[in-house]
Order: C-alpha cells, then sequence, then structure tokens
C-alpha cells in the first residue's frame, strides 16, 4: 500500500510541476501560445499521438506532427524548415547535436525488438540466444526492414551469431516504417519477421513470439531535441521536460515502448 501511496505521489507531483513548468513558460511571453512543429521517425507513429493528446492537456501549445524517414528529417532540419522539435533514433539525435543543429536534447523512449509470425502457426523458442539462433536458421523464410533501425539490428546478430550467409539465401527487405512487413508475415509469404514490436501491435494475421533475448540488448533507443531554428523553443523545451515526466511514461508504455 505503501508503494502504491509513494507511487501515487511521485506521479501527481511530476506532474503538477510539468503543468506549473508550461504555466511559467505561457506567462513569460506576450500574445498566443506558438504551435509546436515535431518531426519524427515513423515508428514513432503509434505513441505520438497519445503524447501530444497528454502534452496538450497541461500544456499551452497545440502540436503537430509529420513522420519522415532520417534522411527526410535532416534535410528538413538543415534547410531551417518549421521544425521545432526532432524525434528519431538516438544515434542520429546525438549525430545532429554534435552538429549544433538540435539543442536539449533528451532520451525519449525505449522500443523494444522482437519476433512475429503468422496468426495459428506454432511460436518458436526465442528465450535464449541459442534458441534464437534455430529459429533463424529452421525458418524457410525471413522478412526485416531494409536499411531501417530494426534491420540493422537483425544484420548485426546475424554476423554476431554466425549465420549470416545462411540467412542471406532466405532473407526478404521491405521498405521500413509502413506495413510491408506485418503484411508479408500475414501473408505467409515469411515464416518470421524481425521488427520493433510496436510495429505488429494491432496488425491483422499475425502473432508476436516475444521480444529478442535480454543479452542482444537489441531494443531501438529514441532521442528527441529541440532545432537551432526552432520558432517556439520554450514551448519545444517544455515539450523536451514533457518527455521525461510519469505522464509521458504512462503513455508510452500503454503504446508498446517504454520510458529509458
Amino acid at each position: 500500500m505503501r508503494n502504491q501511496t509513494d507511487m501515487g505521489t511521485r506521479f501527481t507531483v511530476g506532474t503538477i510541476a510539468f503543468s506549473l513548468l508550461c504555466a511559467l513558460s505561457a506567462a513569460a511571453g506576450a500574445g498566443p501560445a506558438p504551435e509546436l512543429h515535431i518531426v519524427a521517425t515513423p515508428n514513432m507513429r503509434s505513441v505520438l499521438p497519445a503524447l501530444i493528446f497528454s502534452y496538450e492537456r497541461h500544456g499551452t501549445s497545440r502540436v503537430s506532427a509529420a513522420y519522415l524517414s532520417p534522411a527526410e528529417i535532416r534535410a528538413r532540419i538543415e534547410s531551417r524548415a518549421d521544425v521545432d522539435v526532432a524525434i528519431t533514433p538516438k544515434p542520429m539525435t546525438d549525430a545532429l547535436a554534435r552538429e549544433k543543429q538540435l539543442t536539449n536534447v533528451v532520451t525519449a523512449a525505449r522500443s523494444p525488438i522482437g519476433i512475429a509470425i503468422q496468426s495459428g502457426k506454432a511460436k518458436p523458442d526465442i528465450s535464449s540466444p541459442a534458441s534464437f539462433k534455430h529459429a533463424l536458421l529452421t525458418a524457410n523464410s525471413i522478412v526485416c526492414s531494409n536499411n531501417g533501425p530494426s534491420g540493422k539490428v537483425a544484420m548485426r546478430l546475424f554476423k554476431s551469431l554466425g549465420i549470416e550467409e545462411e540467412i542471406t539465401t532466405k532473407l526478404k527487405l521491405v521498405p521500413p516504417g509502413g506495413t510491408a512487413l506485418p503484411d508479408t508475415i500475414a501473408s505467409g509469404a515469411a515464416d518470421l519477421g524481425i521488427d520493433q514490436l510496436i510495429v505488429f501491435r494491432g496488425k491483422p494475421g499475425i502473432q508476436v513470439v516475444g521480444p529478442l533475448p535480454k543479452e542482444f540488448a537489441a531494443d531501438i533507443i529514441m532521442g528527441a531535441g529541440v532545432t537551432k531554428s526552432s520558432h517556439a523553443p520554450g514551448a519545444a523545451t517544455a515539450f523536451m521536460n514533457f518527455l521525461k515526466s510519469p505522464e509521458a511514461a504512462k503513455s508510452l508504455e500503454a503504446h508498446g515502448m517504454s520510458p529509458n
């Protein structure tokens, strides 16, 4: 009971602190609150609307979001387009920060990678690195995203397990960010697929086997930062602080991601 009380107290204090920060940010400036423009990679499509909804309940700014490839996000930031916040895999966020294109960078979320198969099929054992390797070798076909964050992790794992050559002959690559990968599994064109678990949520015709073995430490870490050319740096900074709040953590966990 005490733990529940403590958690409730921390949640209430965190929410009140965030609300006060938003109010102070609004009071510091004159005129209506500016609209906050966010660009994010497609893996945030399922969770970002919930984060925005929670933020707008307490914040003073309205928020719009666009989902773009990493290359498109970089191009928009470098061209000083109307972008206030960028949410991307952490290596890209860190690179943009080193280039002075982003400030106030935070770790926004952790997105686990896992395996899915066609509905109705028997689930393979992937509870250990050895059993995961066996599942890969016995599958007739495997689908991964082509050069997407999870695809890069998969290629690294194939190499580290010493099965890169065996996998190449049965590997199907699809564009990242859309429904191509779960659709390939659902159609039976691939025995199993590797992607972020959030990509599999709610997709028809597939079932999730589970996350990759923890020994691989293969989660995708998402970062966020305020763009150098932001027209609303105060509101953007308030959103960065919100991403570290208990309410943001609750939204992430409800939609398949977790706070770092």
